[in-house]
């Protein structure tokens, strides 16, 4: 299974739709939503291995310690 998330930038422009977004989910990524954590937006519990495939910028991600980390596709500055 793939699944993109869009960056951060279409979901706060003000025609983003979250319940479309949402309904969209359900629709075809069967079982996903049972996943997320409804105390912490975002996170998931499941028995797979996730992993990304960053080309350009930079992706910040939240462990469930915590911890953010910060991965980035060619050089990093921070």
């Amino acid at each position: 299974m793939f699944i993109t998330f869009p960056p951060d930038a279409v979901m706060m422009t003000p025609d983003f739709d979250p319940a479309a977004a949402g309904g969209e989910y359900m629709r075809v990524l069967h079982g996903l939503a049972e996943k997320f954590e409804m105390d912490h937006p975002g996170m998931h519990t499941s028995d797979s291995v996730d992993y990304g495939v960053l080309i350009d910028g930079e992706l910040h991600l939240e462990l469930d310690n915590g911890v953010t980390k910060k991965a980035c596709a060619v050089r990093c500055d921070s």
